[in-house]
């Protein structure tokens, strides 16, 4: 198998290429290519698309983790699902103020005075 990976400006991987050895044919097989569409703010990987532009995999990240991936087959099948994550902790988000903390409301906050955090 031969791997050529191309890098972005920032440094993450933007496109790789790989092909294998076809040994009954005694030759190698065409090129195949996949596109990494990153995240200008976090700079992670948030699609994956095949040579013609077609998507292949989304990316839904939290927390600074991939939680969750949404699939598209060669038949056009979507399917979603989440992946596993370690507990760690307590998640419970709370509501941060000033310098006082106190649980989340049950309403939601107005978003210019308040910030929302897990901890």
């Amino acid at each position: 198998m031969k791997i050529a990976p191309c890098y972005n400006v920032i440094g993450g991987e933007a496109k790789r290429s790989q092909r294998v050895w076809d040994g009954e044919q005694e030759q190698w097989e065409d090129w195949d290519h996949v596109y990494f569409i990153s995240s200008s703010v976090t700079g992670s990987v948030v699609s994956e698309a095949t040579k013609t532009g077609k998507k292949r995999y989304t990316y839904v990240a939290a927390g600074g983790r991939t939680i969750a991936r949404q699939e598209v087959t060669a038949t056009n099948t979507q399917s979603a699902g989440s992946l596993p994550m370690p507990r760690q902790g307590c998640t419970s988000p709370r509501v941060i103020k000033g310098d006082s903390e106190r649980p989340a409301p049950t309403k939601k906050p107005h978003a210019s005075s308040t910030r929302v955090l897990s901890v």
